[in-house]
């Protein structure tokens, strides 16, 4: 039977949960789902083999399980979340242009999410980044809208692959409250300041370990460095080099013990040369954790005036942030931060999304 009070159904395809174990887009879209089945949104969920741990915390109900992630299992899954609703919606959770064809043939509304530009923007010669870029563009252009995260990645859009702003819509991301340990203790590498993610090109983690390691000041400071994988040969190299070797610690681990080591930082250390959002400085801000973020890109845009800036080509900017914070933590007002991290919720993101995907269905083909 039809469902009386929606008549469309929004499919999320598979494109995203084999490409990562976590991430950030895994986290956006099992966010963005979950909290628009909670607002009585008609959702359903292509899951094809993976191994990202985000499959297991969906709602069973939501899912319908593929054989494989082809093109003809998109389809078949596709058919099936049609079987109750005359219109449907594809929301592609990565770029896959044969997928988002069959989703056009089988007649139903596209939507993409593009985060960032970064791998136009910071090109490498990987091919699978090539690939990835050239898809991201095909799918950008050829779906019927595009939601963003920022203004400045709208811009991006505008801009690199010249798409028109009447095709794109801005909606923040959300920052929920990690869970918190039950018996948090505080880390014995205190006093530490915390890097999150990834530390390579364009996160310029390079910044932060010059900085500290070239200041009397900041001898006893150590750097946490949490997620973005095991430090390279060439990682510990550099830090031996700068004689930093025993000051930096790599951890990684649940959303407690990043809870924990935001809790207890000196500060988050934010130096990237680019963001289509920056979802850490809200997670510290919300902590009452101190930011010390880049100028550039979006991050202000997130950020507002609540974190310290700096110029993230210069190591001196960085260093007199540091000194300031130690020297005078009063000086940075957590409270205020705190309070423009409450801005930014999920529930807000999903119910954007949904008068996005109401715009749609209102459209005449």
């Amino acid at each position: 039977m039809r469902d009386k009070n929606y008549s469309y159904v929004v499919i999320f395809g598979p494109e995203i949960w084999p490409l990562q174990e976590y991430g950030g887009v895994s986290r956006y879209c099992y966010e963005l789902i979950s909290n628009l089945s909670a607002l009585g949104t008609n959702v359903r969920v292509l899951l094809g083999p993976n191994r990202n741990p985000y499959k297991d915390m969906f709602d069973p109900k939501l899912l319908i399980e593929l054989a494989d992630n082809s093109p003809s299992e998109v389809s078949r899954g596709i058919t099936h979340a049609l079987e109750n609703y005359d219109v449907g919606i594809y929301h592609a959770t990565y770029f896959h242009s044969a997928n988002l064809e069959v989703a056009l043939r089988k007649g139903l509304k596209t939507v993409v999410t593009v985060h960032d530009l970064i791998g136009d923007l910071f090109p490498q010669k990987i091919r699978w980044f090539q690939r990835r870029n050239r898809a991201q563009e095909y799918v950008a252009n050829r779906c019927d809208l595009i939601i963003t995260d920022s203004e400045n990645t709208k811009s991006d859009l505008e801009t690199i692959y010249k798409i028109s702003p009447i095709k794109i819509r801005v909606i923040h991301l959300g920052a929920g409250t990690l869970k918190k340990s039950a018996n948090p203790a505080p880390p014995t590498f205190t006093p530490y300041v915390l890097h999150v993610g990834n530390r390579n090109g364009y996160k310029n983690f390079k910044l932060t370990v010059e900085a500290i390691s070239k200041s009397n000041k900041l001898k006893k400071l150590q750097i946490a460095a949490f997620g973005g994988g095991d430090f390279t040969t060439s990682e510990r190299r550099k830090f031996a080099e700068t004689g930093m070797g025993s000051r930096i610690v790599h951890l990684s681990g649940t959303d407690e013990s990043l809870d924990n080591l935001y809790r207890n930082a000196v500060a988050l250390v934010y130096p990237s040369l680019y963001e289509g959002f920056g979802i850490p400085p809200l997670e510290a801000m919300r902590l009452h954790c101190p930011v010390i973020a880049s100028d550039r890109a979006s991050i202000p845009e997130v950020c507002g005036s609540d974190v310290f800036y700096i110029n993230p080509d210069s190591i001196a900017s960085l260093q007199e942030k540091l000194i300031q914070l130690i020297e005078n933590p009063e000086s940075y007002d957590s409270e205020r931060a705190h309070a423009h991290s409450l801005k930014f919720t999920w529930e807000n993101t999903a119910s954007k999304t949904l008068s996005v995907y109401s715009e749609l269905i209102d459209r005449k083909s």
